[in-house]
């Protein structure tokens, strides 16, 4: 490698420290003010920044014996929530999707078990930015499976391998002896209580 070659890369190293040092004093800046909603551009059409919404979708299936079984995955450390915990199948919503599409993608990405839109229901919205530290509107589905646990196998195989270790079929009566991120297991009698009181 020359000596201008050298001149060049160093050049172009430096402009991107500083570049990196430039974009780091302004991100720190800007999170520093209360500021409103603004607009950006994504695929060429024009939406507003705001807070996220985050989706968590609460599954239930009857085992061969009639009792309730909810759809559960263990994350990894770094994940949504707090390391080594479990939790229902959760994710944020994407663009162009609704609320009952994102519960069913999350339901089928974190576990393979797909769940019909039509069964899904909306039971929890939380807005109060004071109930999230990250401030994210959380809205919460649930749905009821016709068919038995045995007849939806659960697997990790087209989840995120920095996420989920693993999902299962979780007998209510079991819930006590999992560690839960923050608000899943009262959040799962809670939709169990609201799927029976549909029925």
């Amino acid at each position: 490698m020359n000596a201008t070659l050298l001149v060049m890369l160093a050049v172009v190293i430096g402009i991107f420290a500083v570049w990196q040092a430039a974009e780091i004093v302004c991100n720190r800046r800007w999170h520093k003010q209360k500021r409103g909603n603004f607009p950006f551009i994504y695929k060429g059409r024009v939406f507003w920044y705001s807070r996220s919404v985050f989706i968590s979708v609460f599954v239930f299936a009857k085992d061969e014996n009639g009792k309730w079984n909810v759809l559960a995955t263990e994350r990894y450390n770094g994940a949504h929530h707090e390391g080594m915990t479990w939790t229902v199948p959760c994710g944020y919503l994407d663009f162009d999707e609704s609320g009952e599409q994102c519960s069913r993608r999350i339901a089928y990405e974190d576990a393979l078990v797909k769940v019909p839109v039509r069964k899904l229901s909306l039971f929890s919205v939380e807005t109060s930015p004071k109930n999230d530290k990250k401030q994210r509107v959380v809205l919460r589905y649930c749905a009821a499976l016709d068919t038995k646990t045995t007849d939806n196998s659960v697997s990790t195989d087209d989840g995120d391998p920095e996420e989920v270790i693993e999902a299962l079929w979780l007998p209510i009566k079991n819930l006590d002896d999992y560690q839960w991120a923050t608000k899943h297991k009262s959040m799962i009698n809670k939709a169990l209580e609201f799927i029976k009181q549909q029925k």
